[in-house]
């Protein structure tokens, strides 16, 4: 019985490595079936099925003719260039006016990012349409998008460290 659609059931495997990639293209190569590969790497048909259509690659024999043949290396770069491109883009992306301007306040008056955003909520952004939250815009100096404009983490008031006071 084929367990493949039951949604209880954790995965367990859920991306193919590179060596699973290799063994499907060295069967395939073989003319072993798709349910054959399936069971030896323990995985669903299904699985083999679309890694299989994904991982195809249509290449000129010398005879002129065209063939389509499972390419393991194709399919890992193309798994790994559709995995780069998950998650949420960045508010800000390519705003470097913006990033330019939010480091030359935050350096010239010695604020803190805190302060910055408080700043420019009370007196509007000056021609932004991004507007960042406080969090925002400390995962970007942690992340480096202002060290272009000469701004890190040791400008910060408190040089990047998080003082806590004990009361004994």
């Amino acid at each position: 019985m084929d367990t493949c659609n039951d949604s209880r059931r954790t995965r367990k495997k859920p991306y193919l490595k590179h060596e699973e990639r290799f063994t499907i293209q060295k069967l395939l190569q073989k003319k072993t079936t798709v349910s054959k590969i399936a069971e030896i790497l323990g995985r669903c048909e299904r699985t083999i099925y679309r890694e299989k259509k994904r991982g195809s690659v249509r290449y000129l024999k010398s005879d002129l003719t065209e063939a389509l043949e499972y390419n393991a290396d194709f399919a890992q770069d193309r798994a790994y260039e559709n995995g780069t491109a998950k998650g949420p883009a960045e508010k800000i992306g390519g705003n470097s006016k913006q990033l330019m301007f939010m480091a030359d306040m935050l350096k010239g008056n010695k604020w803190s990012p805190d302060t910055l955003i408080m700043h420019l909520d009370g007196h509007g952004w000056p021609g932004f349409c991004t507007h960042l939250c406080t969090k925002t815009l400390y995962s970007y100096i942690y992340q480096g998008y202002l060290d272009d404009y000469a701004f890190t983490i040791k400008d910060l008031p408190a040089k990047g460290l998080r003082h806590v006071s004990m009361i004994i």
